[in-house]
């Protein structure tokens, strides 16, 4: 089930270990009495967190009892409390102690809690959501069991070729990585369909601004940037659609540990260029050009322009085609004209953002690289990130929900980054199993104007982490 605009709904979860039956109070869809102005983003989602744990403290019996006050009014008329408590205290006594996986918020207003119980390792999602505006009382509560883990068909891959076969099946343009992280560093090709092909990565591309911060903070020196340095929001740096970075007040600042998480792991556009501005233009395209001259030196990419999600947005979401068709039918210096003189004057519009859905000059105007050169920068994030103080290199990368494909597997850790726009979606991974080896894979569909296929992608994912589970040599 998910969340949507739970303000309108409220739900309570009858406690059943089997099964779980969700039913719905349906609360009158007609606003009663126009609401005040909604808090910031970014004050509605600490909210929701903080209510979110408090409601976990009370299911492994840390706080009790329930408070009403936490709770809306529509709520409280349309669900029975002392009920409530009493199922989840009697599932509390059945399960164990409930494991926070990690907390993560789908929409503006709520969250969604990834809990483990202990007692079978079973896996349950809690989703709550508050009210925008203080006092923040929750208004909607569902807790439900995930289905057992049985694995797409690639979780059965017994070599690459079953891979390969499923990569011929997505729609449109595909190309696939996997390389292996050793702990000296460097690489390790292990497999590839396409890997060298040029292809648009879309906002994946973040990933190469926070490879070009790890780089410049591990070789330190003068001048040298440091996780712990603030950095102050900017009203210039904000981008579309509106984000928690891009609520922050200006003059506000974030260490550069966070603002770096939030620019990969949350996928904040503002976050990322307000790194891009911190870090230049120029030192991230230095920092891809030297990469791909490493990973591919007899066909390193051609240097262009790496574009803010600003000036991507307003070239592909102007109020007209004109700035999108004359910089693709632009040369590099033309294009970093463009960028400089005649981009600011225009105005992105947030509107279409929101409701961009066709692709738009996928193949000239974007972010590009090769799918081993995605697998290469997460391999170097892999190994900075074993240095000492580089821990935030990998903290920044999300946790991404695949993760319960994978059950029973040796992994310790799994963090991924992932990228689109209408028309492809790219997904870089790493994976470090239980003996130490790390491990990196990316994934890059163009799909176009077609569906993309989520399922077979996914497939294709957990296959391949399957099989570099299993890796001997």
């Amino acid at each position: 089930m998910l969340l949507g605009r739970l303000t309108r709904r409220a739900y309570l979860v009858p406690a059943a270990l089997s099964s779980l039956c969700l039913f719905a109070a349906q609360v009158n869809a007609q606003d009663p009495a126009p609401e005040p102005p909604a808090a910031t983003p970014d004050r509605v989602e600490h909210a929701a967190r903080t209510r979110a744990l408090w409601f976990v403290r009370f299911m492994r019996g840390e706080v009790e009892p329930l408070d009403a006050g936490a709770f809306t009014a529509e709520f409280r008329d349309k669900v029975n409390l002392p009920a409530l408590e009493r199922k989840l205290t009697d599932l509390r006594g059945r399960s164990g102690e409930w494991q926070v996986r990690h907390v993560h918020s789908p929409d503006g207003f709520g969250v969604r809690v990834a809990l483990r119980m202990r007692s079978d390792g079973s896996e349950w999602d809690l989703l709550l959501a508050t009210e925008r505006n203080d006092p923040f009382r929750i208004n909607a509560v569902s807790l439900e069991p995930r289905p057992p883990a049985t694995g797409p068909r690639g979780a059965f891959y017994d070599g690459w070729p079953l891979l390969d076969l499923d990569l011929q099946g997505l729609t449109g343009e595909s190309g696939f990585a996997s390389l292996e992280a050793p702990p000296g560093g460097g690489v390790r090709r292990l497999h590839g369909v396409r890997a060298g092909q040029r292809t648009n990565v879309a906002l994946a591309s973040r990933l190469f601004v926070l490879g070009a911060i790890a780089e410049n903070i591990s070789v330190g020196g003068e001048g040298a940037l440091r996780w712990d340095q603030p950095i102050p929001v900017e009203a210039a740096h904000k981008s579309v659609p509106d984000s928690r970075v891009g609520s922050l007040a200006p003059g506000s600042a974030l260490p550069l540990s966070e603002m770096a998480r939030w620019m990969v792991a949350e996928a904040d556009n503002s976050a990322t260029d307000h790194l891009i501005a911190l870090i230049g233009r120029a030192a991230v395209e230095e920092h891809i050009a030297r990469l791909s001259r490493i990973v591919a030196p007899d066909s390193p990419l051609e240097p262009e322009p790496f574009l803010t999600t600003r000036e991507f947005f307003t070239l592909k979401c102007s109020a007209t085609q004109e700035p999108l068709e004359r910089y693709a039918q632009s040369g590099t210096a033309e294009r970093r004209r463009i960028l400089a003189e005649d981009l600011p004057r225009e105005r992105v519009l947030e509107t279409m953002v929101l409701r961009w859905t066709r692709p738009q000059r996928l193949s000239e105007v974007g972010w590009f690289a090769s799918p081993e050169l995605l697998a290469a920068q997460m391999a170097c994030l892999a190994s900075l990130g074993r240095r000492k103080g580089m821990g935030p290199a990998i903290e920044a990368l999300a946790e991404p929900d695949l993760w319960r494909e994978f059950d029973g597997a040796p992994w310790k850790s799994i963090r991924a980054c992932v990228g689109a726009e209408p028309g492809t979606v790219a997904n870089i991974w790493l994976l470090e199993r239980a003996d130490g080896r790390a491990f990196t894979l990316s994934l890059v569909n163009e799909f176009g104007a077609h569906e993309p296929d989520v399922e077979r992608a996914r497939a294709i994912i957990a296959g391949a982490a399957g099989l570099l589970s299993q890796l001997k040599d």
